[in-house]
């Protein structure tokens, strides 16, 4: 089930970096997507489903930042990682439940 919705979609439906940035020279950064995990609905949750964020800046991984979706960015190259962990998927041979996306800020 799970390989089949996600060979049509991506986890990451966008990421948006402000153009004005703070008083410390950060920018806020939002990353939206699939309502999956920690973000469903009430009512609609799967016991031990989430979606693992991770932020890397410069190769370099920001763990204070990680499960985040909105985060502070200083200048430079940034890359997201997420991924999509369910006990009901047991294997993932095409990567379908990991999506990473590159920016600047």
């Amino acid at each position: 089930m799970w390989i089949q919705f996600l060979n049509r979609v991506s986890l990451i439906d966008s990421l948006n970096v402000t153009e004005t940035p703070n008083p410390d020279g950060t920018r806020n950064v939002t990353l939206s997507t699939l309502q999956l995990g920690q973000l469903r609905q009430p009512g609609n949750e799967v016991v031990g489903e989430r979606l693992e964020v991770r932020w890397m800046q410069e190769g370099v991984e920001e763990v204070v930042l990680r499960d985040r979706f909105q985060v502070q960015a200083m200048a430079g190259s940034w890359v997201v990682h997420v991924e999509l962990l369910s006990p009901e998927v047991h294997s993932d041979p095409q990567g379908l439940l990991k999506e990473s996306f590159e920016f600047q800020v």
